[in-house]
């Protein structure tokens, strides 16, 4: 699947609809290895961190050794769980 499909795909997972990513959270969503993602209050970073973890999974191959998400706020973790 390609990055672009895939993006889209994810947006009507995470995203309301007829809502989508800005070039930005696509450029962290299809980023290769770790990101850093500064940015204020309520501008989708923990959003981000869902749709990085979609990608990768959608993308682990089998027998991979997982994924480490670390964030700072119990909001995060709660939204990252459900």
């Amino acid at each position: 699947m390609d990055d672009i499909e895939s993006i889209g795909r994810i947006e009507r997972i995470l995203l309301p609809a007829g809502e989508h990513f800005s070039l930005e959270q696509m450029k962290a969503i299809i980023a290769g290895g770790n990101i850093n993602v500064v940015a204020g209050p309520g501008s989708g970073k923990t959003t981000i961190l869902a749709a990085k973890l979609i990608s990768l999974l959608t993308k682990q191959k089998r027998g991979d050794k997982g994924i480490c998400c670390i964030t700072h706020t119990n909001i995060a973790v709660k939204e990252i769980k459900d």
